[in-house]
């Protein structure tokens, strides 16, 4: 820092120094950029979205209660580059995994947040739940695990599916080192069905496969 203020004084124009967060882990040793992620006015865009997928599934139909939301992780996808005189980050992209509780329920939702270069970040609803699944792989996952569900309702038309919730499942017998499963459910038109997966590390990647779908009996 110092070092770099001397430099500068013999410049026209200098760019202000910028805190570079690469993983969550890095937190810590940025409070401010910590602050900025978890401040209220984030959190309150992730509520809305909550609540905004509550009323798409219709849960919690009457709910009067006041609904809050609890930080249960964040992912830093690409770096998050925040300079000191700015008031948002320019760049990067995080994930945020909050649950969110109203009249005595619980949900796991998550919210993609994508830095700005001139204001706020861009916040996107991302998948429901705890899955484990790297994110760069959401995309694939949800086409080949949304076209199984399809076919589990023996296909049909529906343009609005969505992953209502993911879950890991306990170890499967045989499973191998590394591998896991977990549990897709999907909101097709209002019609549930749950998709099991399963993923195996191979090498830096992740290989995956539909072991079952079937049409969540109402």
């Amino acid at each position: 820092m110092k070092w770099l203020a001397v430099w500068c004084l013999g410049l026209l124009s200098c760019g202000a120094w910028a805190e570079v967060v690469k993983s969550g882990d890095e937190l810590l040793a940025h409070p401010r950029v910590g602050r900025y992620i978890f401040a209220r006015p984030l959190m309150e865009v992730s509520l809305r979205q909550g609540v905004a997928q509550d009323k798409k599934f219709g849960l919690v139909p009457g709910c009067q209660s006041d609904y809050s939301i609890q930080p249960l992780g964040l992912i830093v996808l690409d770096p998050i580059e925040f300079a000191e005189d700015k008031e948002h980050p320019s760049k990067g992209r995080w994930g945020f995994r909050f649950r969110l509780d109203r009249c005595g329920a619980s949900k796991v939702y998550n919210t993609l947040f994508m830095a700005s270069a001139d204001g706020p970040p861009q916040a996107y609803f991302d998948l429901a739940g705890l899955s484990k699944v790297p994110h760069h792989l959401f995309k694939d996952v949800f086409s080949m695990a949304g076209a199984a569900a399809t076919l589990a309702l023996g296909g049909g038309d529906c343009n609005d599916t969505v992953v209502f919730d993911t879950e890991p499942l306990p170890p499967a017998a045989g499973l191998p080192a590394g591998a896991w499963d977990e549990k897709w459910r999907f909101w097709l038109c209002g019609k549930l069905v749950d998709v099991k997966l399963r993923f195996v590390p191979a090498g830096k990647s992740v290989k995956f496969e539909v072991l079952s779908s079937s049409p969540v009996a109402s």
